[in-house]
């Protein structure tokens, strides 16, 4: 992982935008830093080649190449470092990541996700982390989620363009680039605001989280049997009658839960969601 400068302006993370699409952020304040590896900003070291699987023992130079935690604090304040290829400090472009390598158990410490692209797949897969941790980690409760620039540092991605982005999503035509090999992870649209024909949508077409998809089938069949229920004041009947006419309708409400959820999986190739 990377300690960013306040914010997260100023710093190139490792690997390519559209790739390495999203990250994960601790507070350093909540996790144990004293035994942890840490490398500059600049220097190249590959921890995943360059540890020994005993997690203690460093390999080609690199335990040489470790500087202290506040050597990394004092290059994010002032912006520059040392280029060794340059043989000269640079303070005009984003800082490349430095790193450090150090144990985290559980929820201790996790406090957001973040996308490093405004791809509108990138973003919901954010979204689907967020559930899936949530549901493997429920002391974490909701994440928030940011959206990462070198230049910008983080930017909050809160309810209001999920929720707008879940409807462009819903209304675009084809499934939109960037969506290659990114596996679609259900998304929790609980606390979203979206309509229960959205949401139906959205499972059928991408997937909901198991309780998200439970309440919204929930909602819509005590909608119906809301309405069966003025029918029933309305109409004649015995209550053999009354409650054959109640399942028609429940069945009925079911067919439409169903034929909506598959209008939309079909087209999307979704056969998990269907």
């Amino acid at each position: 992982t990377s300690l960013p400068p306040p914010m997260g302006q100023g710093m190139r993370f490792f690997g390519r935008d559209l790739e390495s699409s999203l990250g994960l952020m601790w507070d350093r304040r909540s996790l144990d830093l004293s035994d942890a590896f840490i490398w500059p900003s600049g220097y190249f070291a590959k921890s995943n080649f360059n540890v020994a699987a005993d997690g203690k023992t460093l390999l080609n130079g690199r335990g040489e190449a470790l500087v202290p935690l506040e050597q990394i604090l004092e290059t994010n304040a002032a912006l520059s470092y040392f280029h060794t290829g340059r043989g000269r400090t640079v303070s005009d472009e984003p800082l490349p990541y430095n790193e450090l390598l150090t144990f985290v158990h559980g929820a201790a410490g996790l406090v957001g996700i973040f996308a490093r692209s405004t791809s509108m797949m990138h973003l919901l897969w954010a979204m689907g982390v967020r559930g899936l941790l949530s549901q493997a980690l429920p002391a974490l409760g909701e994440l928030p989620i940011f959206v990462h620039g070198p230049e910008s540092g983080f930017r909050r991605f809160g309810r209001v363009a999920q929720k707008l982005l879940v409807s462009e999503f819903l209304t675009s035509v084809e499934r939109p680039d960037g969506s290659v090999g990114l596996p679609c992870i259900p998304v929790d649209t609980r606390r979203l605001g979206l309509t229960e024909v959205e949401q139906l949508e959205l499972h059928g077409a991408y997937g909901l989280t198991g309780d998200a998809l439970a309440e919204v089938v929930a909602s819509i069949m005590q909608q119906g049997e809301a309405r069966d229920d003025d029918d029933d004041h309305d109409g004649d009947g015995d209550a053999a009658q009354l409650a054959c006419r109640r399942s028609r309708m429940c069945a009925k409400t079911a067919r439409g839960i169903l034929a909506l959820g598959l209008s939309a999986s079909v087209p999307a190739d979704n056969a998990a969601a269907a």
